[in-house]
């Protein structure tokens, strides 16, 4: 593309390394840090285990209307997809036991309403990469971040793409969960759906204020104090004690009724 838009039609080794370093002089990509490698393993695992689960909705869907001669090859090949979905799910979870990080950020994630095993584990994968994110960076990351669609006089609605789609996709199954269980995602929902927004608008926005809300937790949990990213907090929000709470960590179990009342209040006032 960058030879094209500067009309050049030939190619050779020479020429793409010119390019390549007009490209990179021009733009000043950031250096892409090295993936730590326990991380890594989970999201190969977590790409196998979705490979496999396509398969078998593939061959579930062919069983249905098999002819009764492929009828039984079919059903064993689901079988066998069931028990390697089972054994990946649980090298998984061996994965996350051997790391002591890994370990506490699934169990503070499981902990959260709504949170079940599997996006924890697409969370725990994920979510070391965003650490130093603000808050629409991370909504981008995760393919959350609503871009606009103008043209001349034509102005369609604003819709997300982009971004970690496997991430993204059980997000949205875990904000569904949420909303039926989860008190301040349920609250956020209908006051949304109240104030006349689509089901799906509603719904995007759960899991944008869901995946705050863990960011705050893991926040709280490893660096002792609550403070918002960066334009999470409405404009209209207040807090008695100020946007910074800080949480002894030492005197933790005798203060968790406080904290938790204090943390329930932020939360509300979270876009």
């Amino acid at each position: 593309m960058v030879s094209s838009a500067e009309g050049r039609l030939a190619k050779t080794d020479r020429l793409d390394a010119r390019l390549l370093v007009a490209f990179g002089q021009r733009l000043m990509p950031p250096p892409t840090p090295q993936a730590d490698p326990t991380r890594q393993t989970l999201r190969d695992l977590l790409t196998c285990r979705e490979q496999l689960i396509q398969m078998r909705t593939a061959e579930r869907n062919r069983l249905q209307t098999a002819p009764p001669a492929t009828r039984q090859s079919l059903q064993q090949h689901v079988e066998w997809l069931d028990k390697e979905i089972a054994r990946l799910e649980k090298e998984l979870q061996c994965h996350i036991d051997q790391t002591d990080e890994c370990k506490q950020q699934q169990e503070l994630l499981t902990s959260i309403p709504g949170i079940g095993k599997v996006t924890a584990f697409h969370l725990v994968a994920s979510l070391s990469q965003v650490e130093d994110k603000t808050a629409k960076q991370v909504a981008a990351f995760f393919g959350l971040a609503l871009y606009p669609h103008q043209s001349g006089l034509k102005d369609k609605k604003r819709r997300i793409y982009g971004g970690r789609r496997e991430v993204r996709n059980v997000l949205y199954m875990a904000t569904l969960a949420a909303i039926r269980c989860n008190a301040v995602i349920r609250s956020f929902f209908l006051r949304l759906r109240k104030a006349g927004k689509p089901f799906k608008v509603a719904l995007v926005a759960a899991m944008r204020k869901l995946l705050t809300i863990m960011r705050l937790e893991f926040s709280r949990n490893h660096m002792g104090y609550i403070h918002p990213p960066e334009g999470s907090l409405s404009s209209s929000a207040k807090f008695s004690g100020g946007d910074l709470v800080h949480l002894n960590l030492s005197t933790r179990q005798n203060s968790t009724a406080i904290s938790n009342t204090i943390l329930i209040k932020f939360y509300m006032n979270l876009h």
